[in-house]
């Protein structure tokens, strides 16, 4: 990607007004209650402003360099809440994006797969990634 171009994970929708990183550093939010914010906290606003805007470049760029689709972030977020009791590194967040989810596995009933799954994990998750058209 050329210095001109934006990222697709860094373009506001104009139908939600966020980006996609947006929408990805929230939903990690409401999965990981004070532990994932707690990772972006300064002394002052503007450190935490800078950590934040940091995360969102070193994600963005990592997603556009390995061709992270919008479907394998939604699957990522499904298992992190599999795999991960604590926020997900980058390396941790790009391995779940790759492993297959429960939802996608090929033994059991559907229902035995998601018994024990968490509400909002799933096809609403996938709902909350907007597709960009």
């Amino acid at each position: 990607m050329s210095s001109t171009e934006k990222s697709q994970w860094l373009t506001i929708n104009n139908r939600t007004g966020k980006t996609l990183m947006q929408i990805l550093f929230d939903r990690l939010d409401g999965m990981y209650p004070k532990h994932w914010r707690a990772q972006f906290e300064g002394k002052e606003p503007a450190i935490t402003d800078q950590n934040v805007r940091n995360w969102t470049e070193a994600w963005a760029s990592a997603f556009e360099s390995r061709s992270i689709a919008q479907r394998m972030i939604a699957r990522a977020l499904e298992n992190c809440m599999d795999m991960y009791e604590w926020p997900p590194s980058l390396p941790q967040f790009l391995k779940a994006c790759t492993t297959p989810s429960r939802s996608q596995g090929s033994t059991g009933d559907n229902a035995a797969r998601g018994r024990n799954r968490r509400p909002g994990v799933g096809a609403p998750v996938a709902a909350q990634i907007p597709e960009w058209q």
